[in-house]
């Protein structure tokens, strides 16, 4: 891209000392200098993202949104949207629990918009639709989400240890909630996208002081694919809070790979075909080296190993990832090959019926894929004529035309393979002369390499072969003119490769077309009189039906033998590892019991506990007791309150009977009964004191009054003596008489004197 040159389009841009804007946007660069990444947004992100002004690929989209899909909340939340993208505005579209729609914006900060709702909502289900526009015109909006205001709910968030919105997850994962109330129970409804199928999993958790709580999830247990997770808690109380919905795809599945390998002498080219996006660990080793290369997600990865020795065996060790973080590996091994220094051979024939007086066909058929130069003339120590072919092949038909008849010529054939290595093959025919028929002998050589020799062979008018002898040939003495192709019979036999003798110093590593392979025990090849018995190494061992070893293909169905019945849920028979739990269709429901207390009190909180008839805790088992229903946690257990009116207490689960009991509950009296008891003692108490107390007063006064009548008496003593005599006494009987009166009176008010 040309230096300041834009998309078609109306821009505004600013360059300043932290870099360049256009239409609001930043970019780093502080000119228009930039790379191009992209012409059309379909260059972007697998055309997921755009192509933004600068030819710089740009992307758009929602990350999170609060409240999640369904939550329950008992308070008006504030809505907040995080997002990714030079957004410039956002709108909310809200829709009250009556129904009418208000439009709302919202103030923008770092990638977040947050949505203050008018005024306090009352107890509903709010539904609401979120809406984010870039700088360059583009938008993206948000499924239509909702959630619900109850006042009597307790209030429960994810936080950021629970999976995000639309996550990838493999095998256990963590739920983690944030709560001010005391949570009893949770549990998670998982809901499959595909079947519509609800699994709901009560979740052991621990708890903090700061009120988070966590549980784990295990997925195993579920086919991969989309679901919906929605996440609910109890607290002590019986109160319910929901901390919303989830979507996550669950990919519980090893990635496979597919590997084709091609080698050379020095190299060798490995691609990995992975049947979904894995990154890869890739090692290759041989007796000398390790060498180890990392690499990025990618649904293939062709590896270019170099450097490499010559005839040398590599293993090597791939481990692989998927996004979800599933992981496979896969083992093997590659030898380079050896380099080739073979020299390709020939199989030459002119026929007779290829030859007239002026022109010859030559057929040729190579070992390998050759080239050749062909050069000829009739005298052997001036071929001046040639032809070439530089292409490499295996066949070749040579027509030499412009020959004077009954002419003998000498040919020089030189033929080298791809890697270079050469031979040469010399040769002789003659033409036929004018008027003759073309029948005879071919003449030709299997492809040995010749200097010009002392023997020729001529083909005659009638096309048979005849010798001539020169210089020797013949005298049993290899003479330095002669060779194995000129005089073998002063020579010897040439040794030739390709004639499919193998002779002399030959050897299979030498010339294979001639010499068999040597069946060596150890070279990963099973191959000639091996066995498994007497080389494991090499072959592998044979699957026999009858050994007691159940392997292979071997199943039941084919060898019973060896492979014992398989266990089959459906077969009416409880067996194996079958149980009431597993397997119902056979070994038909478990049994529940259900253990309450023998004798209660209404008010009084009572454990209900359910187990099998063995004794074994169950969990996630359903108790109901009144229009309460709860969930047995892992040792089987629930707590609930006895009620006055309620006896019957029911508990039951999938594949379970139903068990049931009658709770023995004493009802407590009637609050106004228990008022007047109280009253009654009180009462009771109060007239006690007050008798008590007037007893006491009473003996006080009595001790007063004879106090009095013993001081009254003593005067009356001392005026009795004092007037000596009778009178005093009868006076004295008086004062008594009078106090007795007055005593009968009520005390010393009643004394007259």
């Amino acid at each position: 891209m040309e230096a300041g040159i834009l998309k078609t389009g109306n821009w505004t841009y600013k360059v300043n000392a932290s870099g360049l804007y256009i239409n609001g946007a930043y970019y780093s660069d502080g000119n228009l200098n930039l790379s191009k990444d992209c012409n059309t947004d379909a260059d972007c992100y697998n055309g997921n993202g755009f192509c933004d002004p600068l030819h710089r690929c740009r992307t758009l989209k929602i990350l999170e949104i609060y409240p999640d899909n369904n939550k329950i909340l008992n308070f008006t939340p504030t809505i907040n949207v995080s997002y990714e993208g030079a957004v410039n505005s956002t709108v909310l579209e809200f829709t009250f629990h009556n129904g009418t729609t208000q439009n709302l914006t919202a103030n923008i900060s770092k990638g977040i918009a947050s949505f203050s709702l008018p005024y306090s909502l009352q107890n509903g289900t709010y539904k609401f639709k979120a809406y984010i526009f870039d700088v360059f015109g583009n938008n993206k909006s948000s499924e239509l989400l909702n959630f619900t205001i109850n006042t009597s709910a307790i209030n429960i968030d994810y936080s950021n240890s629970t999976p995000k919105q639309n996550a990838l997850i493999s095998k256990n994962f963590t739920i983690e909630l944030q709560s001010g109330a005391s949570i009893a129970q949770i549990r998670a409804v998982i809901k499959n996208e595909a079947t519509n199928e609800t699994t709901t999993k009560f979740l052991n958790y621990t708890a903090n002081q700061t009120g988070i709580y966590s549980a784990a999830i295990n997925t195993e247990n579920l086919s991969d694919g989309n679901y919906t997770i929605t996440v609910y808690a109890n607290d002590t109380n019986g109160n319910i809070g929901c901390a919303g919905e989830r979507a996550i795809t669950i990919d519980n599945t090893k990635p496979y790979v597919l590997i084709n390998i091609s080698v050379s002498e020095y190299s060798a080219n490995l691609t990995l075909n992975f049947s979904e996006k894995s990154n890869l660990t890739f090692c290759y080793k041989n007796t000398a080296s390790t060498n180890c290369s990392s690499y990025s997600f990618a649904l293939f990865h062709t590896l270019n190993l170099s450097n490499l020795q010559q005839n040398e065996t590599y293993d090597f060790n791939a481990t692989f990832c998927d996004l979800a973080g599933n992981c496979n590996f896969t083992t093997g091994n590659f030898t380079t090959k050896s380099v080739d220094i073979t020299q390709p051979s020939a199989n030459i024939s002119i026929p007779a019926a290829n030859k007239t007086n002026t022109s010859a066909i030559i057929n040729i058929n190579f070992s390998e894929n050759t080239n050749l130069t062909l050069r000829y003339g009739t005298n052997s120590s001036d071929l001046n004529t040639t032809i070439s072919h530089s292409a490499f092949n295996t066949t070749y038909s040579l027509n030499i035309q412009n020959l004077a008849s009954n002419q003998m010529y000498f040919l020089n054939l030189i033929y080298c393979d791809n890697n270079g290595n050469c031979n040469s093959t010399f040769l002789n025919f003659s033409t036929l002369s004018t008027g003759s028929s073309s029948s005879g002998n071919s003449v030709g050589s299997s492809g040995s390499s010749t200097s010009s020799g002392s023997s020729r062979n001529s083909v005659g008018s009638s096309g048979s072969s005849t010798t001539t002898v020169y210089g020797g040939c013949g005298d049993k003495v290899c003479g330095s003119n002669e060779n194995c192709s000129s005089c073998p019979t002063d020579c010897g036999k040439c040794i030739i490769c390709g004639d499919k003798i193998c002779e002399g110093n030959e050897t299979y590593i030498n010339c294979p077309n001639d010499c068999k392979k040597q069946i060596i025990c150890g070279d990963k090849t099973c191959e000639g009189s091996e066995t498994y018995l007497n080389c494991p190494a090499d072959c592998k061992k044979q699957i026999i039906c009858g050994d007691k070893i159940c392997e292979g293909d071997e199943s039941y169905s084919n060898c019973p033998a060896d492979c014992p019945k398989p266990v089959i849920c459906g077969d009416k028979t409880c067996e194996g590892n079958e149980t009431c739990e597993t397997c119902v269709n056979d070994c038909g429901k478990c049994v529940l019991i259900l253990t309450v207390p023998s004798k209660l009190k209404e008010g009084d909180k009572f454990v209900a506990k359910v187990t099998t008839k063995d004794g074994k805790p169950v969990e996630n088992a359903k108790v109901s007791y009144g229009n309460l229903t709860l969930y047995t946690n892992a040792s089987g257990e629930v707590m609930l309150t006895a009620l006055g009116n309620v006896n019957k207490i029911d508990a039951w689960k999938e594949n379970y009977s139903v068990a049931g009991e009658n709770l023995n509950i004493a009802k407590a009296k009637p609050q106004t009964e228990i008022l007047f008891l109280i009253a009654i003692v009180l009462l009771i108490v109060i007239l006690s004191l007050l008798f008590a107390l007037l007893r006491k007063r009473k003996k006080k006064d009595e001790k007063a009054e004879e106090k009095v009548a013993e001081v009254i008496e003593e005067g009356e003593k001392q005026k009795f003596v004092g007037e000596g005599g009778l009178a005093g006494l009868s006076n004295a009987g008086g004062v008594k008489d009078e106090e007795k009166q007055g005593r009968e009176k009520g005390g010393l008010g009643g004394l007259n004197y």
